[in-house]
């Protein structure tokens, strides 16, 4: 049984086979985790490269865990861009004088991340420890794949053994590139009945433009994509429970932003 500052939650992500526009490949968020195989990417000390035949994800271990890279191998194209501490998370928190703070896996004061094998379910464990301005949050993420299919299940631990309260968990939080080839073929399908698809986000969005589609709410699906006719980065859950979400986008400088919000 949890206590009431513990928040749990599992994610099962699955490739985009049924949009009928001849996509030959999306990466499904959150992540596609395997056991760590040397390459080409992994030159870094601190880097550790986990694939499959369809992907390649490249973190980096230390000082604390963030991911670095993904690479769908047929179009040998790196999805993030490339920022000095990449986010992978983020957790809204209520300020003690009103309003909310933010902190992200930079901020902890540990972590570390390993990979585990049994037959042909591969297991990538990623802890944060120190969150919050008490240093007494904790954030556990595990991610199981089998070698044969193209999905993930995350499952999200978030231990706060302190007395302040987490509005909101932000996971994925993903920069991805502008432009995956050319911006013309580029879009972003929503989760909005009966459906919406945003054509060339790079030239059409302004700067600053943001969108959400909320559970209760305007969302309708459980999916967010962003993606070209040869690769793409697609977030979605399975929750039967209803739990509070949001699926955003933010157009930023040279970046677009796509997370998934979690209320705690």
């Amino acid at each position: 049984m949890m206590n009431k500052n513990t928040f749990q939650y599992q994610i099962r992500l699955t490739f985009l086979h049924w949009i009928k526009c001849s996509i030959r490949g999306i990466f499904l968020f959150v992540l596609l985790l395997v056991s760590v195989i040397a390459g080409e990417s992994c030159n870094q000390p601190n880097n550790v490269v986990v694939e499959n035949e369809i992907l390649r994800l490249v973190f980096e271990s230390k000082p604390l865990p963030c991911l670095k890279e993904i690479i769908y191998k047929a179009s040998g194209q790196n999805l993030l861009v490339s920022t000095e501490n990449n986010i992978f998370f983020r957790l809204d928190i209520a300020h003690p004088q009103g309003g909310t703070y933010s902190v992200e896996n930079q901020s902890a004061v540990n972590g570390f991340m390993k990979t585990t094998r049994i037959a042909d379910n591969q297991t990538i464990t990623i802890e944060y420890n120190g969150l919050g301005r008490n240093k007494d949050i904790g954030a556990l993420f595990k991610g199981i794949m089998n070698d044969g299919e193209p999905t993930v299940e995350w499952s999200v631990r978030i231990k706060n053994e302190g007395t302040e309260k987490i509005g909101s968990l932000n996971f994925p939080y993903i920069e991805a590139i502008q432009s995956i080839g050319s911006p013309h073929n580029d879009f972003i399908i929503a989760p909005s009945f009966p459906g919406v698809m945003i054509n060339n986000p790079a030239d059409n969005l302004p700067l600053g433009y943001t969108a959400a589609w909320e559970f209760p709410g305007l969302q309708s699906a459980q999916f967010l994509s962003y993606q070209d006719q040869e690769a793409g980065i697609y977030i979605a859950s399975q929750d039967t429970s209803g739990y509070g979400r949001q699926l955003r986008i933010i157009k930023e400088k040279n970046r677009l932003v796509l997370s998934h919000q979690f209320n705690i």
